[in-house]
């Protein structure tokens, strides 16, 4: 169905932004280089970017909604991205009301409904994968509490139906190495992103016995070892050992790509660079596929250097930990860099 329609559905029953000679509210502009879109929102919306994703803030009846428009690359099947969003939901204990098939700017846009929390406090998220034939997508999740979840749906894709591309080229356009997703075969899928590891899973899922919320605006918790604690954006340990630490909402991909910048940013401290082991990909006892690197060289001032990098990915969640310190220091903290990275995972419950 068609967005238009949808919207009209929503809107049935409303009062109309014109009855009473009421005038339609003054509109910014939004533009996404990165996603080749740009769309109209009203101008009390608050905007704001943030590392992984723009955050929409808005009111519906003095009810504070919010939707996250973020990037993301997806190249399986729409069964596929249905199915796994399905999964997700199912496991972390969300109903999941519906999954539906949209269609703006000529392609396919991918919905999911959810319904989660306590009587009284209960909020619906409703996401939405624009399937362009590019590499790069728009996902967006939108959250409001239960009781304005239609009129905030209503507001946001009334915001979708002004979408238009920036270079003038729609999403359905295909470039020419690119594939058409409305012609791509189903009998032969693509290679599709593994959500959990299948070899070496773990028999029994055991996560760490502390819960610490480490990402508040999309409601992301770390389980963490004994003795830890997440504080100003980084895990600490009780004997002083501190690590930094990076989540990720998305495919794998996303965060595998954090993990590469951190490693990045961090061989830059390095003068030169001595022995380098990289572990393959293998499930932690807490069911999350965790690949880790250390490496060993000198900084600048000709001092040895130890680093060491950890990356986690479960049910479309990444963290990313990392940690440097003398040779000396390593010894001594392993044992206890080792146990986060093969306890720690992160969920959003």
């Amino acid at each position: 169905m068609p967005l238009t329609a949808m919207i009209c559905a929503l809107a049935l029953g409303m009062p109309s932004a014109q009855e009473g000679g009421t005038k339609p509210p003054p509109m910014k502009n939004y533009e996404n280089k990165v996603l080749d879109l740009k769309f109209q929102h009203p101008a009390e919306w608050r905007v704001r970017k943030e590392r992984l994703y723009d955050t929409f803030e808005f009111r519906i009846e003095g009810t504070l909604v919010r939707v996250q428009l973020l990037v993301t690359q997806m190249s399986a099947s729409k069964e596929h991205w249905q199915k796994v969003n399905l999964d997700i939901n199912s496991q972390n204990g969300r109903q999941v009301l519906r999954q539906w098939e949209e269609e703006l700017l000529n392609v396919p846009l991918l919905m999911t409904k959810v319904r989660e929390g306590e009587p009284g406090n209960v909020t619906i998220s409703l996401s939405g994968l624009l399937l362009s034939v590019r590499q790069d997508k728009l996902l967006f999740r939108l959250y409001a509490p239960e009781n304005v979840a239609e009129q905030a749906e209503a507001a946001w894709f009334k915001v979708l139906l002004s979408a238009d591309s920036l270079s003038g080229k729609l999403p359905s356009e295909t470039p020419a190495t690119a594939e058409d997703p409305k012609t791509k075969p189903n009998d032969n899928p693509p290679p599709v992103v593994v959500m959990r590891p299948e070899a070496n899973r773990p028999g029994k899922i055991e996560r760490g016995p502390i819960r610490v919320q480490v990402d508040a605006n999309a409601g992301l918790f770390a389980y963490l070892p004994t003795g830890w604690e997440a504080k100003d954006g980084r895990l600490h340990h009780a004997t002083g050992l501190s690590v930094s630490l990076g989540v990720t909402t998305g495919e794998e991909a996303l965060g595998r790509r954090e993990y590469l910048r951190l490693g990045g940013t961090m061989l830059k401290e390095l003068a030169t660079v001595g022995q380098r082991e990289e572990l393959e990909p293998k499930a932690n006892r807490a069911g999350s596929k965790v690949t880790r690197l250390t490496r060993n060289g000198t900084n600048a001032d000709g001092k040895a250097v130890n680093q060491w990098i950890a990356f986690g990915f479960e049910g479309g969640y990444s963290w990313v930990i990392g940690w440097s310190g003398t040779s000396e220091e390593f010894a001594k903290q392993k044992a206890a860099l080792t146990d986060l990275a093969d306890r720690l995972s992160v969920i959003a419950q």
